[in-house]
C-alpha cells in the first residue's frame, strides 16, 4: 500500500501508458542531472513535428544528450516498462519502425553523421530505482514475440551488467 502521495502516483502510473511515459522522462532527467550528462529534451508537440519526418512515419525521442563528437547524434527514449523483473524488454514492431524511420530521417538530415536511437529502461518492477541501457538495433534484431496483441520484439535485459545503472 502507497505511503506517500509520489508512491500513489507512482503506483497509478504503472497503470496508464500516459503517466508511464512522464515518469520515464521524469526518471531519466534525473539520472542525466544527476551523471552530469548534457541534454536536451526534444520538443513532442504535434506542430512541430518536422513535414518529412511526418512523411516518414518517425518518432521523435524523448531527449538529445551531448554526444561529444560532430559525427554522432545520440537521442533516448526513456521507458518506465514492465519487464518480468528486470529480465526482458518487448516493444511493437510498428514502434521500432517509428524509431528506425527516425534515425533516417536525422541522418538524411545532416549527411556524414550517424543517429544513435537508445532506449534508457526503467523497469516498473523496480519504481525507477534501476535502469539499463538497449539500442534501437537490438530491438531490430529481438526475438519474435506479441506485444499488447501486436507483432513485436523482445530483448533479453540479462548479463548485461554493464548497461545497468541505479537512480537513486
Amino acid at each position: 500500500m502507497p505511503k506517500t502521495i509520489e508512491e500513489l502516483r507512482l503506483a497509478f502510473a504503472k497503470t496508464c501508458p500516459v503517466q508511464s511515459g512522464k515518469y520515464g522522462e521524469k526518471f531519466a532527467r534525473q539520472w542525466f542531472k544527476k551523471n552530469n550528462w548534457e541534454f536536451v529534451d526534444m520538443d513532442q508537440s504535434i506542430g512541430t513535428k518536422h513535414e518529412k519526418l511526418r512523411a516518414l512515419g518517425g518518432k521523435r525521442p524523448d531527449f538529445i544528450v551531448d554526444s561529444r563528437s560532430d559525427l554522432h547524434v545520440t537521442t533516448v527514449d526513456a521507458k518506465f516498462a514492465t519487464t518480468d523483473d528486470g529480465k526482458i524488454f518487448c516493444m511493437p514492431d510498428w514502434e521500432i519502425e517509428q524509431y528506425r524511420m527516425f534515425k533516417v530521417f536525422a541522418e538524411e538530415e545532416v549527411p556524414g553523421t550517424t543517429c544513435e536511437v537508445l532506449f534508457m529502461i526503467f523497469p516498473k518492477e523496480f519504481n525507477g530505482k534501476r535502469l539499463v541501457w538497449v539500442d534501437l538495433s537490438e530491438l531490430e534484431n529481438g526475438a519474435d514475440v506479441t506485444v499488447r496483441g501486436h507483432p513485436g520484439k523482445q530483448v533479453s535485459l540479462e548479463n548485461r551488467d554493464e548497461l545497468w545503472d541505479k537512480n537513486e
